[in-house]
């Protein structure tokens, strides 16, 4: 029956089944209705109560860190973001949270920080599925975004006042269909957000999604030079192909392992796409593959940024061939992403700004075009690629388009890792190529090598790091005395990718730096068995606290290989942290530190100090280190 009384022949059949960890909720439709179902909340929640703390969250996985939204006692909306998202107040009845879609969020957990809720999938399923909060009747102050509670909710006594929380399934059921949908699992647990994504981890360890093995140059403490050779508006420092060698000496010099180069195709940044031609301006193919081969003889990888999951709408090539391979939403328009801007004003102000649009891989004919683009790369003798925004369709979710030959409303996610096997496969490049991506989602990271993001934040939290421990993952380094991203890049395993003036620069341009980063990846290769090769716990299992009894932040911590902890402890601000003392967990082993900038070794007392924007690597007194005067 809906909402206006009418009934419908919709066989619904549900299975509720409790197992030691969780309990799973499963649903299955048969919809002999003359209607399409496009929307199931299943398993749907109509009144979440708030902990004895008197405070509620989500969080969900967000850009390779967490996102954290206030449900309790005040109720964040996604209205609140209507300058982004074309969401306003208007577009629902009462305050909403959408906390992302699988398969990008494949759980979210409603938590206080000491207890929550995990939930997630039960199986690898890239079946549209979005994380659904609601506050009814809405707010009690709008100003604060109140949750109605106590007194103001019996003024409310009209009303239900309720936080109501769903999966909502979106799987476009047609006429005489019978399909299963995606099972959600549900399971309590004690602790912060790391117990909850252990809920996930113990249920990924029967998948078989192993993280993919990176070629043996990219497995090492390493670091990297992002370098843009042509903007999209063609200003700023453009670098010619045949300059790109003396950029690699520089590298070598400053023991900088591989050089990632976008704006080397066509038309420069974010142009062109899916195109793989190398810019004629620049020097062409032959310059290029000129280029890339003196680099390699320096010891300097390279490694080309591309971009397949969205195609430049400007060019001819597009109106022509690929708007027939772009994603449809239901009247049969391609969607549209509203592009980058660079340099002039005129872009700034988005006048003449290239549209992108998102390309369907679901199309086996698409996928042969891509194959024929990446095959050029392979004539160019690169060492890797690195797939642009590779976890993103937005704005598409999934395709309409019946001659691409799948189902109406099909996942447009379901090809994500597709793409890299038929890389691999058809195109014949060796184990020694890199596969890359920016911010690959958890799944992605059994087929893509290495993730790239940017984490410039205080307060990171590093989730995908915690999900993948033994992941290759590289961070954005900007600044030009970027101390405390250098020791964000300690404390979380992340390789570094200088990107002096936005990646427009060299690393001559930002001395400091790079000065800093060559004696941090030095530590880490020294201890590597202890901060590398080690498995990331992040802060779990161990207390660093000032000297009032609060805790500091940041610190984390990795498990070696015969149980001990190590800790890696930073102090980002810029005055010194005196006093701190640091408990590991069941190891009562005294510690020993160093500082990034000074190799002498200390034993840790009650009064560990951390110098301004340094960080500190501690191991148990037993390792085999000298402990200085």
């Amino acid at each position: 029956m809906d909402d206006h009384g009418n009934r419908h022949p919709i066989n619904v059949q549900t299975r509720i089944t409790a197992h030691e960890d969780r309990i799973v909720f499963a649903v299955a439709l048969n919809n002999k209705s003359d209607h399409v179902i496009e929307n199931v909340y299943f398993p749907e929640l109509g009144d979440i109560q708030p902990p004895p703390s008197g405070h509620l969250d989500y969080f969900a996985y967000s850009y390779a860190t967490g996102r954290r939204s206030s449900i309790w006692p005040n109720f964040k909306s996604d209205a609140h973001r209507w300058t982004t998202l074309g969401i306003g107040y208007w577009s629902h009845s009462h305050p909403f949270s959408l906390g992302g879609s699988i398969p990008t969020v494949p759980w979210i957990l409603l938590e206080d920080g000491a207890m929550g809720v995990y939930v997630g999938v039960d199986e690898p399923s890239v079946e549209l599925v979005t994380w659904l909060a609601e506050l009814t009747p809405g707010y009690g102050d709008s100003l604060d975004a109140e949750t109605p509670s106590g007194a103001r909710a019996s003024e409310t006594a009209a009303h239900t006042v309720a936080v109501r929380f769903a999966a909502v399934h979106v799987p476009y059921i047609g006429p005489g269909e019978h399909r299963a949908l995606t099972p959600i699992a549900m399971a309590a647990y004690k602790g912060d957000w790391h117990a909850g994504v252990d809920r996930y981890k113990q249920r990924r360890a029967a998948w078989g999604l192993d993280t993919a093995l990176a070629p043996s140059w990219a497995s090492e403490p390493h670091s990297w030079l992002q370098l843009c050779l042509k903007t999209g508006e063609g200003q700023r420092r453009r670098v010619s192909f045949a300059q790109l060698p003396e950029i690699a000496a520089e590298c070598a010099k400053h023991g900088v392992a591989a050089i990632q180069l976008s704006g080397w195709q066509e038309g420069g940044m974010d142009q062109s796409y899916p195109s793989c031609d190398p810019d004629q301006e620049l020097g062409g193919s032959e310059a290029l593959r000129t280029a890339i081969a003196r680099c390699q003889q320096l010891g300097v990888k390279i490694v080309l940024f591309t971009e397949f999951i969205k195609a430049d709408r400007s060019t001819e090539w597009f109106h022509r061939v690929l708007a027939n391979e772009a994603v449809k939403d239901p009247y049969g328009d391609y969607y549209m992403h509203p592009g980058y801007r660079f340099d002039t004003i005129t872009q700034l102000l988005d006048i003449n700004t290239k549209r992108l649009v998102p390309m369907c891989f679901l199309s086996e004919r698409y996928l042969q075009i891509c194959q024929e683009e990446f095959a050029k790369i392979v004539l160019l003798n690169a060492d890797g690629i690195l797939h642009d925004q590779a976890w993103s369709h937005v704005p598409a979710l999934v395709c309409f388009d019946g001659s691409h030959n799948h189902r109406r409303a099909a996942p447009v996610s379901a090809n994500d890792r597709e793409i890299v096997t038929r890389f691999r496969k058809e195109c014949g490049v060796g184990d020694n190529f890199l596969f890359a991506c920016e911010a690959p989602y958890d799944w992605q990271l059994d087929a893509y090598q290495l993730g790239y993001h940017r984490s410039e934040h205080p307060n990171h939290s590093p989730v995908s790091r915690y999900l993948r421990p033994d992941a290759i993952l590289m961070t954005a380094v900007t600044g030009f005395d970027d101390r405390n991203m250098i020791n964000q890049c300690l404390l979380y395993r992340y390789v570094i990718s200088y990107e002096p003036f936005n990646f427009q620069g060299r690393l001559s341009d930002a001395l400091n730096t790079v000065a800093y980063g060559a004696r941090m990846d030095q530590l880490r290769t020294e201890l590597r068995e202890w901060v590398w090769d080690a498995t990331f716990i992040d802060t779990v299992g161990v207390d660093v606290r000032r000297s009032d009894g609060s805790r500091h932040h940041p610190y984390s911590a990795f498990r070696h290989r015969d149980g001990q902890i190590a800790v890696v402890v930073s102090n980002f601000s810029g005055q010194q942290t005196d006093k701190l003392s640091v408990i590991v967990d069941g190891q009562p082993t005294p510690l020993r530190y160093r500082l990034v900038d000074d190799p002498r070794w200390r034993r840790v007392d009650s009064n560990l100090a951390i110098p301004p924007r340094s960080a500190a690597v501690l191991i148990p007194i037993t390792a085999s280190v000298a402990l200085a005067d």
